[in-house]
């Protein structure tokens, strides 16, 4: 079965989201609709959700104007969700790594070579479960048309900590057990 291809989004070192947030999303973590930013240390900071109005606790923390209207989706009919988009074991990996199939993988041995200096590889044992929109168009029409504000609003909100990095607006994403 084909795996999870390398160029397929950012991986987090920190997926969990900081406990300073409130609590309902600490408890579900990343969401479709977070704009946020990757730190050096690979944990995603998210700003705000463009899918909850000002209102939302996670909004609210800001303590800054929107001027956008939340876009509404139905997470039932607007996004596919899918267990085992990544199947327990596979290994995914960063181009120039190949994966030797092996009967010992069974007792958790594998064996890869790499044809390049430097490279990457992640075994999630568990698997990972997708979660995708099935039309981003309106997402990436409202980024478009707000970006320079929400990047206003990050260089508010972190100041010199968030320094040249970029905005991220949440369309889909993966979620692992381990």
């Amino acid at each position: 079965m084909k795996c999870l291809q390398s160029s397929r989004g950012l991986p987090l070192w920190f997926p969990e989201p900081r406990n300073t947030l409130p609590v309902s999303y600490v408890q579900d973590g990343l969401q479709i609709g977070d704009v946020g930013c990757v730190t050096w240390e690979g944990r995603f900071k998210v700003l705000f959700n463009v899918c909850y109005g000002p209102n939302h606790p996670l909004n609210q923390r800001l303590r800054v104007s929107f001027n956008f209207d939340p876009i509404a989706i139905d997470i039932d009919q607007e996004v596919v969700l899918k267990h085992n988009a990544v199947p327990p074991g596979c290994a995914i990996t960063s181009p120039g790594i190949t994966r030797h199939i092996r009967t010992s993988e069974k007792d958790g041995h594998y064996e890869f070579t790499s044809s390049s200096a430097k490279g990457a590889i992640l075994i999630l044992p568990d698997g990972a479960t997708s979660y995708e929109l099935i039309d981003d168009e309106c997402f990436r029409k409202l980024a478009l048309e707000h970006a320079f504000d929400w990047y206003e609003i990050a260089q508010h909100h972190y100041g010199n900590s968030f320094g040249s990095n970029s905005l991220y607006l949440i369309t889909g994403f993966y979620k692992a057990r381990s």
